[in-house]
């Protein structure tokens, strides 16, 4: 897994905690399985754009959000 991965992951988690949202809300949002999301947020998943697009929409961030090194 790359660092770039593990940096996504951890922040898609840290977003959907910080949101209040279970994993299954984001996945009915996203009409995805729980599943899915879980492995999204273990970064045993690689994200495409437009996968990471929607979960950026989602929770009200830019794309870069997820793709750079700090935590703003």
């Amino acid at each position: 897994m790359s660092d770039t991965n593990n940096q996504i992951a951890a922040k898609l988690r840290e977003l959907r905690e910080t949101l209040g949202l279970s994993q299954g809300e984001v996945a009915e949002k996203l009409h995805k399985t729980q599943s899915y999301v879980s492995r999204c947020e273990t970064g045993k998943r690689r994200l495409d754009i437009f996968e990471l697009e929607a979960f950026a929409k989602l929770y009200g961030k830019p794309i870069s959000h997820f793709l750079s090194s700090n935590q703003n």
